[in-house]
């Protein structure tokens, strides 16, 4: 049975039982705590946790998932993927076990055809209903079923004993069997065991629980259904694939990989299974608005890109190749996720440079390790493994290159257990700084402006138009608890029923301001945020008096920081506009900063923008403002709006009514910020940056308004001091820049010209000076003050005229020691070691080093006694070759 079918046949079937079919969210979950959409349920957190009614409570989806828990285990395991489709039933409410158990029951056996002696099932060992229902109802045999603890069959694992606190449940998983014969061997091998023979297909969780501190479980008052059962396992299971990557979800992608490599599958089989998986991943993270970067969800993309190009160079791919297999995933996913399909173009363009960046990092960690070689032994005859890690982690060096650069240094290896140590440490940093915590259910300050705003109007926006507004205290929290009442002194979180307050939302900060009562008190507002969504927030200090709860407030915008705020978020539309015309409709918007000193926008781009690129995208927005377009604003259905030609943001999520922004003429866009009336009132826009932050994105900071203008007056100031320093009209500055330059690079090439017959008249000297060992000729120099490539030059004039020699040269510079030894094949041949020679003589200049046996390097810290190494090195070839 094909994929498809399998997804199609599974939605219907619940369809056909009352459920609604919800599309897929995207893979950047709208909780914030957790990293990436990792289960099917993740979408409906609001409805589990009662903070939304959901469209019906019976809800069927296909959700696509991305998990990176297990990114090693990809391609070594049968069933371990990143990217995966979750197809899930859910109940609100509604039905519970006897349900979701017979339901599943009946699509796997009757819809799918599974042989019932095939299956086998587990359930928690205290869930005695869900026993019942599958022994006494369902019919299953004893000894296929089992009856486990709370690490295999609770969600979430071991949620009463470990946590965390909120919903939880029992869960019954069911596994198919594939026989003996890809088990383990053993007769006591169950679906606990680790090994191949039991795939689980399918886990129902029960939610019907809340726990609370100390493991309290209390009966929630609406049960709840989640399960989730992976369409790539069922898929192996249906279509007889030996395991998921088999199946007709990777083949193509695997069959593919073939024709570019010239390798067959079986003979490469994790590389393949990883590249297949792992361009599904970063292909869809892509989609929804992930780039490559240093954190976060970047971070995951990068390695997952960076990991398959490694895999990919390794079976021969020495060029940008995973944009070659995104049409294969369109193809096989399109048809349900048509995101990957219509922005296939765009996703190729952002591997193909994350490829080369990475192609320029891997050669950046070569130099890096070769420029730490001093630090590199760790005394153990290994390569210090932090030093590694480093390169590993910063430029993404492949652990098997190190391998081979530790090598080629006179090094045995890489000292694993000090990767292994730096990789943690790095893993526990990343996991203290993160507020990825992956917890689907957590407990934090929200949840106490949630509670304290709960049935009542409260924290609504309504400052488009007005800046100074009455409204009254909802709720006052002070340091994360509800509070009556607030004194002076103390620092508040504040919300009211309506607000004028912008609330920090969509890269435009919040507005500050203050707050007054007829009685005196008197709030300095310093912040503005936006929690579930909507509830504008302020963050306050009580200056003056005391305030209730259900005070009345005037509250009162700061006019002028708002008027720099709507300057530069107008400015940010023209300019997104300007760029899509001048440099193409790839262009899109990938984060940005409004605020009232600046603007900042991120952007998708393949290159530098050049100068002149960028001189037209600053006309065009210039002559829009001059041009004095009216700006409006309208709510609409997004659907309206997107047939209008309004610009949705790449990767953002906007509900079923938007507010677009119309600019007359120029610029539709979906935005939920505050904006100038008329281009007019921009003043003028200046950009004063355009820079690369990584892979295929660009960031412009420009200023608009008064900002603009002081940039300009500073810019003015600077070119009349430096016309008064010069004794010059200002005009003439960049002329009489250039003739100075051009004296001082004529001069830096006589000095340069100057070294070079130094070094000619050194390396003379170095030749002249060859002493004769029977046929050998034996070079033993230490001229002052040359670099390792100076001393290389003279061995590349040893080599050109000599047939059969061997050389030790060193220098100093600085008070550090170069010193390098080389031998032609021949004495080689006879048992002299360049790179052991080094390694010996570097001992007396505090250094060390390596190479091969026809010409190695080291440095050290002493370069006082580079004489004596150099004698030293001469005396061991003598005793050679002699």
């Amino acid at each position: 049975m094909k994929s498809t079918d399998i997804r199609e046949k599974y939605l219907s079937f619940f369809e056909e039982k009352g459920h609604l079919r919800h599309p897929s969210s995207s893979l950047v979950p709208e909780d914030p705590t957790l990293l990436t959409t990792s289960a099917g349920m993740v979408q409906f957190k609001p409805y589990f946790l009662g903070l939304k009614t959901p469209p019906r409570t019976r809800l069927t989806t296909s959700q696509k998932c991305l998990r990176a828990k297990d990114l090693d285990e990809v391609g070594r395991t049968p069933r371990h993927h990143t990217f995966f489709e979750m197809l899930g039933n859910f109940s609100f409410g509604d039905y519970f076990k006897r349900e979701a158990i017979t339901w599943a029951w009946e699509l796997l056996t009757e819809v799918f055809g599974i042989q019932k002696e095939k299956l086998k099932i587990s359930v928690y060992h205290e869930d005695e209903e869900a026993a019942g229902i599958w022994l006494d109802e369902i019919g299953i045999a004893k000894e296929r079923f089992y009856r486990f603890g709370e690490a295999d069959n609770y969600w979430p694992v071991s949620a009463p004993s470990l946590g965390p606190n909120g919903p939880c449940g029992p869960c019954s998983e069911i596994f198919y069997d594939f026989g003996p014969d890809r088990g383990c061997g053993s007769p006591e091998c169950n679906p606990s065991c680790d090994c191949a023979r039991h795939i689980e297909i399918w886990n129902l969780v029960f939610m019907q629980f809340e726990r609370h501190d100390g493991g309290k479980l209390t009966p929630l008052p609406k049960k709840n259904i989640d399960t989730g059962s992976g369409l790539e396992r069922v898929a192996s299971v249906l279509q007889g694939a030996e395991t998921n990557f088999e199946t007709d979800l990777f083949m193509p992608i695997i069959q593919k990989l073939e024709d570019m490599t010239g390798i067959k599958y079986a003979d490469a089989k994790i590389p393949f299974r990883v590249m297949a998986d792992h361009v599904r991943g970063a292909g869809f993270l892509i989609a929804d608005g992930v780039f490559p970067s240093n954190e976060g969800r970047g971070y995951l993309l990068r390695k997952l890109i960076r990991r398959a190009a490694t895999h990919g160079r390794e079976s021969g791919l020495d060029r940008p190749f995973l944009s070659e297999l995104i049409p294969v995933v369109a193809d096989i996913l399109g048809s349900v996720y048509p995101d990957i399909v219509e922005k296939s173009g765009f996703i190729s363009t952002i591997l193909t440079k994350e490829e080369e960046q990475f192609a320029e990092s891997v050669q950046q960690g070569r130099l890096y390790v070769i420029n730490n070689r001093e630090r590199l032994s760790s005394g153990s005859g290994l390569a210090d493994g932090s030093i590694i890690f480093t390169a590993y982690d910063t430029y993404g060096l492949p652990i098997e290159e190190a391998e081979k650069i530790a090598r080629e240094l006179g090094l045995n290896g890489i000292d694993m257990a000090g990767f292994n140590d730096a990789m943690e440490s790095q893993k526990e940093r990343s996991r203290k700084g993160s507020k990825m915590d992956g917890s689907v259910f957590t407990e934090d300050i929200e949840k106490v402006y949630r509670d304290a705003v709960e049935g009542k109007e409260a924290g609504i926006f309504d400052g488009y138009d007005n800046i100074v507004m009455n409204s009254k205290v909802v709720s006052i929290v002070i340091d994360g608890a509800a509070s009556k009442k607030a004194e002076t002194g103390q620092k508040i979180s504040l919300i009211t029923n309506r607000t004028p307050f912008y609330g920090e939302m969509g890269g435009q900060v919040g507005d500050i301001g203050e707050a007054v009562s007829e009685s005196g008190t008197r709030l300095i507002i310093t912040e503005s945020f936006v929690v579930e969504g909507k509830t504008v927030v302020h963050r306050a200090l009580v200056a003056e008096g005391s305030l209730n709860e259900g005070d009345e407030l005037t509250m009162k915008v700061d006019a002028e920081r708002r008027a720099a705020i709507v300057r530069h978020h107008t400015a940010t539309h023209l300019l997104h506009a300007a760029l899509r015309s001048v440099l193409g409709e790839h262009v899109h918007q990938a984060g940005s900063y409004v605020g009232p000193d600046k603007l900042r926008f991120d952007f998708t781009h393949h290159a530098a923008v050049s100068p002149e690129e960028l001189a037209r995208v600053e006309e065009i927005v210039n002559d829009r403002i001059l041009a004095a377009l009216a700006v409006r604003s309208a709510v609409k259905d997004i659907e309206s709006a997107k047939k209008e030609g309004a610009m949705a943001l790449f990767g953002e999520k906007y509900g079923d009514e938007v507010r677009m922004i119309d600019v007359e003429g120029f610029s539709k866009e979906l935005c939920g910020g505050t904006h100038v009336g008329n281009t007019a009132q921009i003043g003028f826009v200046k950009i004063v940056e355009e820079r690369s932050i990584g892979g295929s994105m660009r960031r412009i900071e420009a200023l608009a308004g008064k900002q603009a203008i002081a940039h300009i007056n500073e810019k003015l100031d600077a070119l009349k001091k430096a016309a008064a320093l010069l004794k010059i009209k200002d005009t003439l500055v960049p002329q009489t820049l250039e003739t100075l330059i051009a004296e001082k690079e004529r001069l830096a090439r006589e000095i340069k010209k100057a070294g070079k017959s130094d070094l000619k008249e050194k390396s003379g000297e170095a030749l002249a000076a060859a002493e004769m060992i029977g046929d050998v000729a034996l070079f033993a120099a230490a001229p002052e003050g040359l670099t390792v490539d100076e001393l290389r030059a003279i061995f590349d004039d040893i080599k050109v005229k000599n047939k059969s020699f061997a050389a030790v040269l060193g220098s100093s510079v600085e008070g550090k020691a170069n010193l390098i030894t080389a031998v032609s094949q021949d004495v080689a041949d006879r048992g002299l070691d360049a790179g052991a020679l080094v390694k010996e003589i570097a001992k007396m200049v505090k250094g060390g080093g390596g190479g091969t046996k026809l010409l190695a390097q080291a440095g050290g810290k002493d370069g006082s006694k580079i004489a004596d190494a150099v004698k030293n090195g001469a005396d061991i070839i003598r005793g050679k070759l002699s």
